[in-house]
Protein backbone atom coordinates (compact mmCIF):
# COMPACT_ATOMS: atom_id res chain seq x y z
CA UNK A 1 0.00 0.00 0.00
CA UNK A 2 1.25 3.44 -0.87
CA UNK A 3 1.33 6.01 1.96
CA UNK A 4 1.00 9.67 1.10
CA UNK A 5 2.26 12.21 3.63
CA UNK A 6 1.72 15.94 3.73
CA UNK A 7 4.07 18.87 4.11
CA UNK A 8 3.53 21.78 6.45
CA UNK A 9 4.58 20.02 9.67
CA UNK A 10 5.38 22.15 12.72
CA UNK A 11 6.57 20.56 16.00
CA UNK A 12 5.81 22.53 19.16
CA UNK A 13 6.07 21.66 22.86
CA UNK A 14 4.27 22.54 26.08
CA UNK A 15 4.69 21.42 29.69
CA UNK A 16 2.12 19.60 31.79
CA UNK A 17 2.97 19.93 35.50
CA UNK A 18 2.24 17.77 38.54
CA UNK A 19 0.29 18.71 41.71
CA UNK A 20 -0.35 22.44 41.29
CA UNK A 21 -1.92 23.94 44.41
CA UNK A 22 -5.68 24.03 44.68
CA UNK A 23 -6.31 21.62 41.83
CA UNK A 24 -6.94 18.45 43.87
CA UNK A 25 -5.92 14.94 42.87
CA UNK A 26 -2.71 13.66 41.30
CA UNK A 27 -1.75 15.40 38.07
CA UNK A 28 -0.06 14.17 34.93
CA UNK A 29 3.62 15.09 35.08
CA UNK A 30 5.57 15.40 31.87
CA UNK A 31 6.08 17.12 28.57
CA UNK A 32 3.74 16.87 25.59
CA UNK A 33 5.12 17.23 22.08
CA UNK A 34 2.45 18.51 19.71
CA UNK A 35 2.90 18.02 15.98
CA UNK A 36 0.72 20.47 14.10
CA UNK A 37 -0.21 19.13 10.65
CA UNK A 38 -1.00 22.13 8.51
CA UNK A 39 -2.31 22.55 4.98
CA UNK A 40 0.31 22.88 2.28
CA UNK A 41 -1.10 26.13 0.90
CA UNK A 42 -1.03 28.58 2.57
CA UNK A 43 1.85 27.21 4.63
CA UNK A 44 1.90 27.20 8.41
CA UNK A 45 4.62 29.83 8.20
CA UNK A 46 2.07 32.09 6.52
CA UNK A 47 -0.32 31.54 9.43
CA UNK A 48 2.41 32.09 12.03
CA UNK A 49 2.96 35.60 10.72
CA UNK A 50 -0.64 36.41 11.72
CA UNK A 51 -0.80 34.50 15.03
CA UNK A 52 -0.33 36.63 18.15
CA UNK A 53 -1.21 33.96 20.72
CA UNK A 54 -1.94 30.26 21.06
CA UNK A 55 -4.65 28.71 23.21
CA UNK A 56 -4.80 25.05 24.18
CA UNK A 57 -7.76 23.33 25.83
CA UNK A 58 -8.00 19.86 27.32
CA UNK A 59 -11.39 18.28 26.68
CA UNK A 60 -12.98 15.17 28.11
CA UNK A 61 -16.52 13.83 27.95
CA UNK A 62 -18.59 16.48 29.68
CA UNK A 63 -16.55 19.52 28.70
CA UNK A 64 -13.28 21.44 28.99
CA UNK A 65 -11.17 20.54 32.05
CA UNK A 66 -8.38 23.07 31.50
CA UNK A 67 -7.56 25.97 29.18
CA UNK A 68 -4.56 28.26 28.83
CA UNK A 69 -3.24 30.86 26.37
CA UNK A 70 0.19 32.33 25.73
CA UNK A 71 2.16 34.04 23.01
CA UNK A 72 4.56 31.06 23.14
CA UNK A 73 3.45 27.44 23.28
CA UNK A 74 6.49 26.50 25.34
CA UNK A 75 5.25 28.69 28.22
CA UNK A 76 1.89 26.92 28.55
CA UNK A 77 1.06 24.80 31.59
CA UNK A 78 -2.00 22.55 31.72
CA UNK A 79 -3.49 20.60 34.61
CA UNK A 80 -4.95 17.15 33.91
CA UNK A 81 -5.88 14.50 36.49
CA UNK A 82 -4.36 11.09 35.87
CA UNK A 83 -7.85 9.66 36.32
CA UNK A 84 -9.23 11.70 33.42
CA UNK A 85 -8.80 8.81 30.99
CA UNK A 86 -8.73 9.72 27.32
CA UNK A 87 -8.83 13.42 26.49
CA UNK A 88 -8.67 15.58 23.39
CA UNK A 89 -6.46 18.61 22.86
CA UNK A 90 -7.80 21.68 21.06
CA UNK A 91 -5.22 24.08 19.63
CA UNK A 92 -6.18 27.55 18.39
CA UNK A 93 -4.11 30.30 16.82
CA UNK A 94 -5.49 33.82 17.45
CA UNK A 95 -4.69 37.02 15.59
CA UNK A 96 -4.15 40.47 17.07
CA UNK A 97 -7.93 40.98 17.37
CA UNK A 98 -8.29 37.67 19.29
CA UNK A 99 -10.04 36.04 16.36
CA UNK A 100 -9.29 32.34 15.85
CA UNK A 101 -7.71 31.92 12.43
CA UNK A 102 -6.55 28.28 12.71
CA UNK A 103 -7.90 25.46 14.86
CA UNK A 104 -7.19 21.78 15.39
CA UNK A 105 -8.69 19.05 17.58
CA UNK A 106 -6.80 15.86 18.33
CA UNK A 107 -8.09 12.32 18.34
CA UNK A 108 -8.62 10.87 21.87
CA UNK A 109 -5.33 10.30 23.71
CA UNK A 110 -4.18 9.02 27.11
CA UNK A 111 -1.66 11.20 28.98
CA UNK A 112 0.72 9.21 31.18
CA UNK A 113 3.06 10.62 33.84
CA UNK A 114 6.74 10.05 33.28
CA UNK A 115 6.31 9.34 29.58
CA UNK A 116 7.08 11.45 26.55
CA UNK A 117 3.57 12.06 25.21
CA UNK A 118 3.36 12.94 21.52
CA UNK A 119 0.24 13.75 19.51
CA UNK A 120 -0.37 14.97 15.96
CA UNK A 121 -3.11 17.54 15.51
CA UNK A 122 -4.28 18.52 11.99
CA UNK A 123 -5.11 22.23 11.97
CA UNK A 124 -7.28 24.00 9.42
CA UNK A 125 -7.91 27.66 8.60
CA UNK A 126 -11.22 29.14 9.79
CA UNK A 127 -11.37 32.20 7.58
CA UNK A 128 -11.05 30.35 4.28
CA UNK A 129 -10.03 27.16 2.54
CA UNK A 130 -6.56 25.68 2.58
CA UNK A 131 -5.11 23.21 0.09
CA UNK A 132 -4.63 19.81 1.75
CA UNK A 133 -3.40 17.95 -1.33
CA UNK A 134 -2.62 18.84 -4.92
CA UNK A 135 -0.14 18.92 -7.76
CA UNK A 136 1.17 22.38 -6.87
CA UNK A 137 4.69 22.96 -5.57
CA UNK A 138 4.90 22.06 -1.90
CA UNK A 139 1.85 19.79 -2.00
CA UNK A 140 1.42 16.06 -2.50
CA UNK A 141 -1.36 14.92 -4.85
CA UNK A 142 -4.14 12.56 -3.84
CA UNK A 143 -3.24 8.87 -4.30
CA UNK A 144 -5.26 8.90 -7.53
CA UNK A 145 -7.44 11.29 -9.55
CA UNK A 146 -10.80 11.39 -7.75
CA UNK A 147 -13.86 12.21 -9.85
CA UNK A 148 -17.26 10.54 -9.69
CA UNK A 149 -16.12 8.98 -6.41
CA UNK A 150 -17.77 8.68 -3.01
CA UNK A 151 -16.32 9.69 0.38
CA UNK A 152 -17.53 8.11 3.64
CA UNK A 153 -16.69 9.26 7.18
CA UNK A 154 -16.34 6.51 9.80
CA UNK A 155 -16.84 6.99 13.57
CA UNK A 156 -13.06 6.76 14.01
CA UNK A 157 -12.72 9.93 11.90
CA UNK A 158 -11.23 8.18 8.86
CA UNK A 159 -12.46 9.14 5.41
CA UNK A 160 -12.70 6.37 2.81
CA UNK A 161 -12.68 7.46 -0.84
CA UNK A 162 -14.06 4.85 -3.25
CA UNK A 163 -13.95 4.72 -7.04
CA UNK A 164 -13.25 7.28 -9.74
CA UNK A 165 -14.09 8.09 -13.32
CA UNK A 166 -10.42 8.52 -14.19
CA UNK A 167 -9.00 5.84 -16.52
CA UNK A 168 -5.60 6.20 -14.84
CA UNK A 169 -6.80 4.61 -11.59
CA UNK A 170 -5.56 1.07 -10.96
CA UNK A 171 -8.62 -1.24 -10.81
CA UNK A 172 -6.91 -3.24 -8.07
CA UNK A 173 -6.46 -0.12 -5.90
CA UNK A 174 -9.57 1.96 -6.50
CA UNK A 175 -9.98 3.22 -2.93
CA UNK A 176 -7.88 5.09 -0.37
CA UNK A 177 -8.18 5.81 3.36
CA UNK A 178 -7.41 9.18 4.97
CA UNK A 179 -6.16 8.98 8.57
CA UNK A 180 -7.55 11.82 10.75
CA UNK A 181 -4.55 11.93 13.09
CA UNK A 182 -1.60 11.64 10.72
CA UNK A 183 -3.05 13.00 7.43
CA UNK A 184 -1.71 9.89 5.67
CA UNK A 185 -3.59 8.60 2.66
CA UNK A 186 -3.19 4.89 1.91
CA UNK A 187 -4.36 2.98 -1.14
CA UNK A 188 -6.61 -0.02 -0.44
CA UNK A 189 -6.82 -3.24 -2.47
CA UNK A 190 -10.14 -3.56 -4.33
CA UNK A 191 -11.96 -5.91 -6.72
CA UNK A 192 -11.58 -4.70 -10.30
CA UNK A 193 -15.33 -4.01 -10.49
CA UNK A 194 -14.86 -1.21 -7.95
CA UNK A 195 -13.18 0.88 -10.63
CA UNK A 196 -16.48 2.66 -11.23
CA UNK A 197 -18.02 6.10 -10.86
CA UNK A 198 -21.46 7.59 -10.24
CA UNK A 199 -22.09 4.89 -7.63
CA UNK A 200 -23.37 5.19 -4.06
CA UNK A 201 -21.70 4.14 -0.80
CA UNK A 202 -23.86 3.44 2.26
CA UNK A 203 -22.46 2.89 5.75
CA UNK A 204 -24.51 0.32 7.66
CA UNK A 205 -25.00 0.54 11.43
CA UNK A 206 -22.63 -2.38 12.04
CA UNK A 207 -19.80 -0.75 10.08
CA UNK A 208 -20.07 -2.52 6.73
CA UNK A 209 -19.86 -0.24 3.70
CA UNK A 210 -22.04 -1.20 0.73
CA UNK A 211 -21.17 0.10 -2.76
CA UNK A 212 -24.02 -0.01 -5.29
CA UNK A 213 -24.56 0.96 -8.93
CA UNK A 214 -22.61 3.40 -11.07
CA UNK A 215 -20.84 2.66 -14.34
CA UNK A 216 -17.45 1.43 -15.46
CA UNK A 217 -14.90 2.96 -17.80
CA UNK A 218 -16.67 1.75 -20.96
CA UNK A 219 -20.05 3.13 -19.90
CA UNK A 220 -21.69 -0.11 -18.73
CA UNK A 221 -23.96 0.01 -15.70
CA UNK A 222 -22.76 -1.96 -12.67
CA UNK A 223 -24.99 -4.53 -10.97
CA UNK A 224 -22.21 -6.08 -8.87
CA UNK A 225 -22.49 -5.25 -5.16
CA UNK A 226 -19.25 -4.72 -3.24
CA UNK A 227 -18.98 -4.74 0.56
CA UNK A 228 -16.16 -3.50 2.76
CA UNK A 229 -15.45 -5.81 5.70
CA UNK A 230 -13.14 -5.73 8.71
CA UNK A 231 -14.35 -2.28 9.71
CA UNK A 232 -14.80 -2.95 13.45
CA UNK A 233 -11.90 -0.65 14.39
CA UNK A 234 -13.13 2.07 12.02
CA UNK A 235 -16.46 1.94 13.83
CA UNK A 236 -14.90 2.77 17.22
CA UNK A 237 -13.14 5.75 18.75
CA UNK A 238 -9.74 6.38 17.21
CA UNK A 239 -6.85 4.48 18.80
CA UNK A 240 -3.29 5.05 17.63
CA UNK A 241 -2.45 1.39 18.38
CA UNK A 242 -4.92 0.05 15.80
CA UNK A 243 -4.06 -1.18 12.34
CA UNK A 244 -6.73 0.53 10.26
CA UNK A 245 -5.55 -0.88 6.94
CA UNK A 246 -6.64 -4.46 7.73
CA UNK A 247 -9.88 -3.98 5.79
CA UNK A 248 -10.98 -5.75 2.62
CA UNK A 249 -13.56 -5.36 -0.14
CA UNK A 250 -15.61 -8.34 -1.28
CA UNK A 251 -17.82 -8.74 -4.34
CA UNK A 252 -21.10 -10.47 -3.50
CA UNK A 253 -22.36 -13.42 -5.52
CA UNK A 254 -25.81 -11.83 -5.87
CA UNK A 255 -25.94 -8.34 -7.37
CA UNK A 256 -28.57 -5.68 -7.93
CA UNK A 257 -31.76 -6.74 -9.67
CA UNK A 258 -31.01 -4.06 -12.30
CA UNK A 259 -27.74 -2.35 -13.21
CA UNK A 260 -28.32 1.26 -12.15
CA UNK A 261 -26.19 4.15 -13.30
CA UNK A 262 -27.63 7.45 -12.04
CA UNK A 263 -29.68 6.62 -8.95
CA UNK A 264 -30.69 7.63 -5.44
CA UNK A 265 -29.77 5.44 -2.44
CA UNK A 266 -31.23 5.93 1.05
CA UNK A 267 -30.46 3.97 4.24
CA UNK A 268 -33.20 2.81 6.63
CA UNK A 269 -33.17 0.86 9.90
CA UNK A 270 -29.39 0.66 9.83
CA UNK A 271 -29.12 -2.03 7.15
CA UNK A 272 -31.78 -1.52 4.44
CA UNK A 273 -30.79 0.49 1.35
CA UNK A 274 -33.58 1.71 -0.93
CA UNK A 275 -32.31 2.25 -4.50
CA UNK A 276 -34.29 3.98 -7.24
CA UNK A 277 -33.44 5.32 -10.68
CA UNK A 278 -37.03 6.13 -11.71
CA UNK A 279 -36.68 3.92 -14.79
CA UNK A 280 -37.19 0.45 -13.34
CA UNK A 281 -38.91 -0.82 -10.22
CA UNK A 282 -37.01 0.35 -7.13
CA UNK A 283 -35.21 -2.28 -5.09
CA UNK A 284 -33.94 -2.70 -1.57
CA UNK A 285 -30.70 -4.22 -0.34
CA UNK A 286 -31.11 -6.10 2.96
CA UNK A 287 -28.02 -6.14 5.14
CA UNK A 288 -29.31 -9.14 7.07
CA UNK A 289 -29.09 -11.38 3.99
CA UNK A 290 -26.75 -9.26 1.85
CA UNK A 291 -29.17 -9.56 -1.05
CA UNK A 292 -31.23 -7.08 -3.04
CA UNK A 293 -34.78 -7.50 -4.34
CA UNK A 294 -37.58 -5.42 -5.82
CA UNK A 295 -39.72 -3.44 -3.38
CA UNK A 296 -43.38 -4.01 -2.71
CA UNK A 297 -45.56 -0.91 -2.46
CA UNK A 298 -48.58 -0.88 -0.18
CA UNK A 299 -51.49 0.58 -2.18
CA UNK A 300 -52.92 2.96 -3.16
CA UNK A 301 -50.07 5.44 -3.79
CA UNK A 302 -46.84 4.78 -5.73
CA UNK A 303 -43.79 6.82 -4.65
CA UNK A 304 -41.96 6.05 -7.91
CA UNK A 305 -44.42 6.67 -10.77
CA UNK A 306 -43.55 6.74 -14.48
CA UNK A 307 -41.88 10.14 -14.73
CA UNK A 308 -39.72 10.52 -17.84
CA UNK A 309 -36.63 9.17 -16.03
CA UNK A 310 -36.58 11.90 -13.38
CA UNK A 311 -34.95 10.50 -10.24
CA UNK A 312 -36.97 10.85 -7.04
CA UNK A 313 -34.97 12.18 -4.06
CA UNK A 314 -35.53 10.16 -0.89
CA UNK A 315 -34.28 11.90 2.29
CA UNK A 316 -34.61 9.93 5.57
CA UNK A 317 -35.71 11.89 8.65
CA UNK A 318 -35.51 8.89 11.01
CA UNK A 319 -34.87 5.14 10.84
CA UNK A 320 -38.11 4.28 9.02
CA UNK A 321 -39.42 7.46 7.38
CA UNK A 322 -38.27 9.75 4.58
CA UNK A 323 -39.55 12.84 2.79
CA UNK A 324 -39.46 12.51 -0.99
CA UNK A 325 -39.43 15.12 -3.75
CA UNK A 326 -39.79 14.66 -7.51
CA UNK A 327 -40.57 13.69 -10.14
CA UNK A 328 -43.97 14.81 -11.42
CA UNK A 329 -45.68 18.08 -10.61
CA UNK A 330 -46.73 18.20 -6.93
CA UNK A 331 -45.08 14.83 -6.32
CA UNK A 332 -43.92 14.84 -2.70
CA UNK A 333 -44.82 13.17 0.57
CA UNK A 334 -43.83 10.76 3.33
CA UNK A 335 -42.35 7.35 2.56
CA UNK A 336 -42.30 4.65 5.27
CA UNK A 337 -40.12 1.52 5.16
CA UNK A 338 -41.14 -1.62 7.04
CA UNK A 339 -38.31 -2.96 9.20
CA UNK A 340 -36.77 -6.22 7.90
CA UNK A 341 -39.05 -6.11 4.85
CA UNK A 342 -39.04 -4.74 1.31
CA UNK A 343 -42.56 -3.38 1.79
CA UNK A 344 -42.91 0.40 1.70
CA UNK A 345 -45.85 2.81 1.87
CA UNK A 346 -46.29 6.36 0.65
CA UNK A 347 -48.52 9.20 1.87
CA UNK A 348 -48.59 12.18 -0.54
CA UNK A 349 -48.48 15.77 0.66
CA UNK A 350 -49.51 17.16 -2.77
CA UNK A 351 -47.66 20.41 -2.17
CA UNK A 352 -47.42 22.70 -5.18
CA UNK A 353 -43.92 22.33 -6.67
CA UNK A 354 -42.69 21.75 -10.21
CA UNK A 355 -41.07 18.44 -11.24
CA UNK A 356 -37.49 17.97 -10.09
CA UNK A 357 -34.93 15.24 -10.67
CA UNK A 358 -32.27 14.02 -8.26
CA UNK A 359 -32.29 17.14 -6.07
CA UNK A 360 -29.95 17.28 -3.07
CA UNK A 361 -31.85 16.52 0.12
CA UNK A 362 -30.59 17.65 3.55
CA UNK A 363 -32.46 16.49 6.66
CA UNK A 364 -32.93 19.34 9.14
CA UNK A 365 -34.11 19.18 12.77
CA UNK A 366 -37.76 18.67 13.69
CA UNK A 367 -38.78 16.76 10.57
CA UNK A 368 -37.82 19.42 8.02
CA UNK A 369 -35.95 18.67 4.79
CA UNK A 370 -34.20 21.13 2.49
CA UNK A 371 -34.12 20.20 -1.20
CA UNK A 372 -31.61 21.96 -3.43
CA UNK A 373 -31.56 21.98 -7.23
CA UNK A 374 -32.86 19.24 -9.47
CA UNK A 375 -34.82 21.76 -11.54
CA UNK A 376 -36.11 20.52 -14.88
CA UNK A 377 -38.42 21.85 -17.56
CA UNK A 378 -40.99 24.21 -16.10
CA UNK A 379 -39.04 24.42 -12.82
CA UNK A 380 -36.14 26.38 -14.34
CA UNK A 381 -37.50 29.71 -13.12
CA UNK A 382 -38.52 28.40 -9.67
CA UNK A 383 -36.42 28.87 -6.55
CA UNK A 384 -33.52 26.40 -6.54
CA UNK A 385 -34.12 25.69 -2.83
CA UNK A 386 -37.31 24.59 -1.07
CA UNK A 387 -37.93 23.38 2.49
CA UNK A 388 -40.65 20.85 3.30
CA UNK A 389 -41.96 20.50 6.86
CA UNK A 390 -43.20 16.93 7.25
CA UNK A 391 -45.10 17.73 10.45
CA UNK A 392 -47.24 20.54 9.03
CA UNK A 393 -47.04 19.28 5.43
CA UNK A 394 -46.07 22.74 4.22
CA UNK A 395 -43.53 23.94 1.66
CA UNK A 396 -41.43 27.09 1.81
CA UNK A 397 -39.39 28.51 -1.07
CA UNK A 398 -36.05 30.00 -0.03
CA UNK A 399 -35.40 33.36 -1.68
CA UNK A 400 -32.17 32.99 -3.62
CA UNK A 401 -30.73 34.77 -6.63
CA UNK A 402 -30.79 31.95 -9.19
CA UNK A 403 -28.25 33.82 -11.33
CA UNK A 404 -25.52 33.57 -8.69
CA UNK A 405 -26.46 30.17 -7.22
CA UNK A 406 -24.94 27.00 -8.81
CA UNK A 407 -27.09 24.79 -11.03
CA UNK A 408 -25.22 21.47 -10.93
CA UNK A 409 -22.26 19.72 -9.33
CA UNK A 410 -22.36 21.36 -5.89
CA UNK A 411 -22.59 19.88 -2.40
CA UNK A 412 -24.71 20.94 0.58
CA UNK A 413 -23.59 20.07 4.13
CA UNK A 414 -25.42 20.60 7.43
CA UNK A 415 -22.97 22.11 9.93
CA UNK A 416 -23.13 21.61 13.70
CA UNK A 417 -24.43 25.17 14.18
CA UNK A 418 -27.44 24.48 11.93
CA UNK A 419 -26.23 26.30 8.82
CA UNK A 420 -26.18 24.71 5.38
CA UNK A 421 -22.87 25.12 3.56
CA UNK A 422 -23.16 24.98 -0.25
CA UNK A 423 -19.81 24.46 -1.99
CA UNK A 424 -18.73 24.78 -5.62
CA UNK A 425 -20.68 23.63 -8.64
CA UNK A 426 -21.32 25.20 -12.02
CA UNK A 427 -23.91 27.35 -13.76
CA UNK A 428 -24.56 28.69 -17.25
CA UNK A 429 -25.34 32.13 -15.79
CA UNK A 430 -22.76 34.80 -16.52
CA UNK A 431 -23.30 36.17 -12.98
CA UNK A 432 -22.23 32.94 -11.32
CA UNK A 433 -18.70 33.07 -9.85
CA UNK A 434 -16.82 29.74 -10.24
CA UNK A 435 -15.47 28.45 -6.95
CA UNK A 436 -18.03 30.33 -4.88
CA UNK A 437 -19.69 29.02 -1.72
CA UNK A 438 -22.87 29.97 0.15
CA UNK A 439 -24.26 29.73 3.67
CA UNK A 440 -27.98 29.24 4.29
CA UNK A 441 -29.03 30.09 7.84
CA UNK A 442 -32.51 29.89 9.34
CA UNK A 443 -33.49 33.15 11.02
CA UNK A 444 -37.11 32.47 11.98
CA UNK A 445 -39.76 29.77 12.23
CA UNK A 446 -43.03 31.65 11.80
CA UNK A 447 -43.03 32.29 8.96
CA UNK A 448 -39.96 30.22 7.97
CA UNK A 449 -37.14 32.48 6.80
CA UNK A 450 -33.65 31.68 5.59
CA UNK A 451 -30.74 34.06 5.16
CA UNK A 452 -28.43 33.39 2.21
CA UNK A 453 -24.96 34.91 2.16
CA UNK A 454 -21.65 34.15 0.41
CA UNK A 455 -18.93 32.05 2.02
CA UNK A 456 -15.19 31.88 1.36
CA UNK A 457 -13.91 31.20 -2.14
CA UNK A 458 -12.54 27.74 -2.93
CA UNK A 459 -8.85 27.42 -3.73
CA UNK A 460 -9.93 25.78 -7.01
CA UNK A 461 -13.25 26.16 -8.86
CA UNK A 462 -14.64 22.63 -8.73
CA UNK A 463 -17.80 20.60 -9.38
CA UNK A 464 -18.67 16.94 -8.88
CA UNK A 465 -16.56 16.84 -5.71
CA UNK A 466 -17.41 15.27 -2.34
CA UNK A 467 -17.65 17.05 1.01
CA UNK A 468 -16.98 15.34 4.35
CA UNK A 469 -17.59 16.92 7.76
CA UNK A 470 -15.33 15.43 10.41
CA UNK A 471 -15.86 15.15 14.16
CA UNK A 472 -12.86 17.41 14.80
CA UNK A 473 -14.61 20.35 13.09
CA UNK A 474 -12.82 20.18 9.75
CA UNK A 475 -14.66 19.95 6.45
CA UNK A 476 -12.76 18.22 3.64
CA UNK A 477 -13.55 18.79 -0.05
CA UNK A 478 -12.14 16.08 -2.32
CA UNK A 479 -11.57 15.91 -6.08
CA UNK A 480 -14.13 16.56 -8.80
CA UNK A 481 -13.67 18.37 -12.10
CA UNK A 482 -12.93 21.97 -12.92
CA UNK A 483 -15.81 24.46 -12.88
CA UNK A 484 -13.93 27.53 -14.02
CA UNK A 485 -10.82 28.93 -15.66
CA UNK A 486 -7.25 28.59 -14.50
CA UNK A 487 -7.14 24.89 -13.56
CA UNK A 488 -7.57 21.61 -15.40
CA UNK A 489 -9.74 18.61 -14.59
CA UNK A 490 -6.61 16.70 -13.64
CA UNK A 491 -5.46 19.38 -11.19
CA UNK A 492 -8.85 19.47 -9.49
CA UNK A 493 -9.20 15.65 -9.36
CA UNK A 494 -5.76 15.39 -7.73
CA UNK A 495 -6.55 17.92 -5.01
CA UNK A 496 -8.37 18.31 -1.70
CA UNK A 497 -9.21 21.40 0.33
CA UNK A 498 -10.05 21.85 4.00
CA UNK A 499 -11.72 24.46 6.19
CA UNK A 500 -12.34 24.48 9.94
CA UNK A 501 -15.42 25.34 12.00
Amino acid sequence: MKPVTHVGLAILSLAMLLGLAGCGGEKVDGKLNIQLLSVCEPTFTDFQALIESYCISVEEVGGIIDHNCSSHLGNLELKVDQTSGKVRLIVEGLDINLRTIVRGRSVPISLVSGEQNTISIPVAPLEGFGLLAGQQDGCTALPYLAAGHTATVFPSGHVLVVGSGSPTVSPSQAAFLIDPATARMDLIATPTSLHRFGHSSSLLADGRLVVLGGENQVGSGQDEIVILRGTEKLHQTYDRANDYLSISFESLMNGLMVARVAHDAALFNGDQILVNDSERTAEMFMGSTEQSGFIQVAPPFDPFPDNNSRIVTVTPIDQERAVILGSLADHNGMLTVTKNSRTISFTPFDLSVSPRSNALGVALPRGQVMFLGGKTGSAINDSPVVVIDSNTQTLHEVEIDSNTFPRVGYTATLLEDGRIFVIGGASISAQFVPGSTFFLEQSGDNPPKWLVYPGPQLMMPRAGHTTSLLEDGRLIVIGGITAGPGVTDQQVAASAEVIGF
